[in-house]
């Protein structure tokens, strides 16, 4: 309202005296007016706008039939607005941010963890950059090992308990931390080395910001807060990827981690790039006991398909390529650096990089052999 007046009165200041009651334009005035009693009785038009995207995106997009929900929780942030959202039938609830989408209830996120820390011979810390609803956080914190989670927007810790009962419990216990920070920032200052490593980026990839987590730059602070055998697990949301983008957000990663390896989503969402400061080696034995943990195996309850067992043999069939192929995929490749920030301008990286190939039905189609990173005796 005081800029609208403010306006007005600059306005009329800016023509003669006599011409003032002429020249002040109708259609300035009726938008003031406008704006005015929108402000006094129009409510929180912001909300509602929300609201109206959270009904369509959940129809439309998801393909939730007669998705009606209730917003649960709502907070208009410094970093960014936070809301969750469940569906009155099923009772799903899912986390939004600047009225994005983040994450929900599935196996992706608790992958993010299991899959780094059984990969993992002897894990003992782990670190969470992009908390999120502490979905990975918790599956790290099943296999009874340290947790530090790492979250730039403080709401975000607000609707923890929302999604999980339990988690007073966690944010009580002194083995699990939250520090209110920007993950690149914390990589920057600890000095702290951890055995495991998860990085899941807001989506889409062209967020503001987002970049920030993509580029060689970023991995080289995970390289060097890495234990010797440590193990970065870096999801790759591919929606929002074409091509060229994906080849960017891959040749980044493989930079650093030139032994990295690619694993499957269960949903088709992402993949999952997994680096080790020398070639990955699967103790077989080791992880079948490891992965029995009934705490784990608690944690993995409700994600799965009924009739499908998490064990070795799940993991493993999300195995897709190893360091070759992937080096072969994205060789020819655009560079993304601190500099070259391309992901962050989708319009500018689709006109410089059109990518007739879709890398879906090409690159994601391809199944390197597991064998090479096992033990002997696994393979046995």
């Amino acid at each position: 309202m005081v800029n609208v007046l403010l306006g007005l009165y600059l306005l009329f200041y800016g023509y003669k005296i006599k011409e003032r009651a002429a020249k002040i334009p109708v259609w300035g005035i009726s938008a003031g007016m406008i704006i005015i009693v929108a402000a006094l009785f129009g409510g929180n038009v912001f909300l509602t706008v929300h609201e109206h995207h959270i009904t369509h995106f959940l129809t439309k997009k998801l393909g939730y039939k007669r998705a009606q929900n209730n917003l649960i929780y709502y907070k208009e942030g410094t970093t960014g607005n936070v809301s969750v959202v469940e569906l009155q039938r099923t009772k799903n609830r899912f986390l939004l941010v600047n009225s994005i989408f983040i994450s929900g209830m599935d196996i992706n996120t608790k992958l993010m963890g299991h899959l780094p820390c059984l990969l993992h011979p002897d894990p003992r810390s782990a670190l969470v950059i992009c908390f999120g609803q502490g979905t990975s956080f918790r599956s790290l914190a099943a296999h009874g090992i340290e947790v530090q989670g790492v979250e730039l927007v403080p709401e975000e810790i607000e609707t923890f308990p929302l999604f999980y009962e339990n988690a007073p419990k966690f944010l009580r216990d002194s083995r699990y931390q939250i520090e209110i920070n920007d993950g690149r920032n914390h990589l920057l200052l600890t000095r702290k080395k951890y055995d495991v490593i998860t990085v899941d980026p807001s989506p889409p990839i062209y967020s503001s910001g987002a970049v920030n987590l993509y580029t060689p730059e970023f991995y080289r602070l995970c390289r060097e807060r890495l234990s010797p055998r440590g193990v970065l697990c870096m999801w790759f949301f591919l929606p929002s990827c074409r091509t060229a983008e994906f080849q960017m957000l891959l040749k980044s990663f493989m930079t650093v981690f030139p032994d990295a390896t690619i694993w499957k989503s269960p949903t088709a969402y992402g993949v999952f790039g997994i680096g080790t400061k020398e070639k990955l080696r699967i103790d077989g034995e080791t992880l079948r006991l490891r992965i029995q943990n009934q705490a784990v195996q608690n944690d993995v309850k409700g994600s799965l398909q009924k009739d499908v067992t998490f064990d070795e043999n799940y993991l493993f069939d999300l195995f897709m390529f190893n360091s070759r192929t992937a080096w072969e995929m994205v060789r020819d490749g655009p560079d993304l650096s601190d500099d070259k920030p391309y992901i962050e301008n989708p319009l500018v990286t689709w006109w410089l990089y059109p990518g007739r190939l879709d890398f879906r039905k090409v690159f994601l189609k391809k199944k390197d052999d597991l064998r090479d990173y096992l033990t002997p005796s696994a393979v046995q």
